[in-house]
């Protein structure tokens, strides 16, 4: 079985990582060139949806009256 492994920068990853901070969905409208890497953008994704979800989450308890 072959893995294959993907040669990030320290750069590149830090971008992700900084993508779950609730900045996901800029990372994604920027048109800044560093932001640009296909693995910032996957993270960036995800980051936004589950993002997402989390305040539909709140939104939901909160209307709900169960919190």
């Amino acid at each position: 079985m072959s893995e294959t492994s993907i040669e990030t920068s320290q750069y590149e990853r830090q971008n992700a990582i900084i993508s779950y901070c609730f900045l996901g969905i800029f990372i994604l409208l920027s048109r800044q060139e560093r932001f640009q890497s296909h693995f910032i953008n996957s993270h960036a994704r995800v980051a936004s949806i589950i993002q997402f979800l989390f305040l539909c989450l709140i939104a939901l308890t909160v209307r709900s009256g169960n919190f």
